[in-house]
């Protein structure tokens, strides 16, 4: 990503999608009117590794930005994040909404180190047309009220292979249940189609609160069990270990996700780091 003129940061910027690799999840770099919203707010704030996947923008060794030039980056952000020629974009809903046809995302936000490039705009993956299994992960970026993962799910490109900061797909593989209700096999990190939750079906649920559809409230459940969501809305009660996952953010509150071989949530204990490692 070429930052090297107020035009370029303008154009590369502003209601621009990326993908924030840390939760693998579409985001708007800025959205005019609103700092809070802007992942650059995020990137720039952060004070080094922001997760293994991504640090903050500059990244290290370079030195964070003053904390007056934050403040700046914020305010023109809230100002409407004009051009340099003044001009204030559309901002707010009408930016964010066309950043979802408009240039895909980056390599994990890194300016300047990670010599970013905007892949072409994502394309829909489904069980019949999933993405390329070894640039590409498959992303459930539209979310509806009613319905299960059977949402909109889009094809987002990883790191260039010259990356400094690569997030490539790894070899490993292991068995997700498909949106279809059929298991395939893809790299862990990076499945390239929609799908329910990581395992195999019937082994384990996903307890990924982002899924919920419905306006139910969650069921009370005993000390060392957890509702899943099933079809959108809440299911019974399953233990903790039945909750299956590929990152931490996928597991409910007070567990982490526990990487190779499990891939499930667990409680964290006191001691316990918070990586999913």
């Amino acid at each position: 990503m070429d930052l090297s003129t107020a035009a370029l940061i303008h154009e590369s910027w502003v209601g621009k999608n990326g993908l924030d690799h840390c939760s693998n999840r579409p985001v708007t770099r800025v959205v005019p009117g609103d700092p809070d919203a802007s992942f650059v707010m995020t990137k720039v704030h952060a004070q080094d590794v922001i997760c293994s996947l991504g640090t903050r923008m500059p990244p290290p060794p370079a030195d964070r930005l003053p904390a007056c030039e934050i403040a700046a980056i914020a305010a023109w952000i809230a100002a409407g994040a004009p051009g340099p020629a003044g001009d204030v974009d559309a901002g707010g809903v009408d930016a964010a909404t066309d950043a979802e046809t408009d240039a895909a995302p980056d390599a994990g936000e890194d300016a300047s180190v990670d010599a970013e490039t905007d892949a072409l705009d994502p394309g829909v993956c489904s069980a019949a047309h999933p993405c390329d299994p070894t640039s590409e992960i498959c992303v459930e970026v539209m979310p509806t009220p009613t319905g299960d993962c059977y949402t909109r799910w889009e094809c987002y490109s990883h790191a260039p292979d010259d990356d400094t900061v690569q997030h490539a797909c790894p070899p490993d593989v292991s068995i997700f249940c498909g949106c279809d209700g059929k298991m395939f096999e893809s790299s862990y990190a990076c499945p390239d189609r929609p799908y329910d939750h990581i395992g195999a079906c019937g082994d384990g649920y996903s307890c990924d609160t982002y899924r919920v559809r419905c306006a139910d409230p969650p069921p009370s459940c005993p000390d060392g069990q957890v509702p899943p969501v099933i079809n959108g809305c809440w299911g019974p009660c399953v233990p903790i270990a039945m909750c299956r996952c590929d990152t931490n953010w996928r597991c409910p509150q007070g567990t982490r996700c526990i990487l190779l071989p499990d891939f499930r949530c667990a409680p964290v204990s006191p001691d316990a780091g918070t990586d999913g490692a």
